[in-house]
């Protein structure tokens, strides 16, 4: 199984997902999982097995279209299941999207 992990901002918050991925994962052989989050984040990950990145650049992925796009990138990769563990608008603009496009989505409910 392949998912895909959505958390965008807030340094603290990305830091408290690390040992929730590493126990997922070492749980859980079957599952592979990619992160979407900034690139400034992504070094707080480094070294979780089956644990892959995709970088989300607010320049880029703002607003509807940007999300509209960044949903079609995300949706190309194959997943089996979306984690929203970010709670805001964008993210849930962004699930919509994916949704649209058959992928199922879990968001936390803050």
């Amino acid at each position: 199984m392949k998912i895909l992990i959505l958390r965008f901002s807030a340094l603290g918050d990305v830091a408290l997902v690390r040992p929730v991925l590493e126990s997922l994962l070492a749980q859980n052989r079957e599952i592979s999982a990619v992160l979407c989050t900034r690139k400034a984040f992504i070094p707080l990950f480094e070294g979780i097995d089956r644990l892959d990145f995709f970088e989300f650049e607010p320049s880029q992925h703002s607003g509807l279209p940007g999300l509209y796009r960044l949903s079609t990138a995300l949706a190309s990769m194959g997943f089996d299941r979306v984690l929203d563990l970010h709670g805001v608008l964008r993210s849930q603009v962004l699930c919509r999207f994916l949704r649209l496009k058959g992928l199922r989505c879990f968001s936390i409910d803050k």
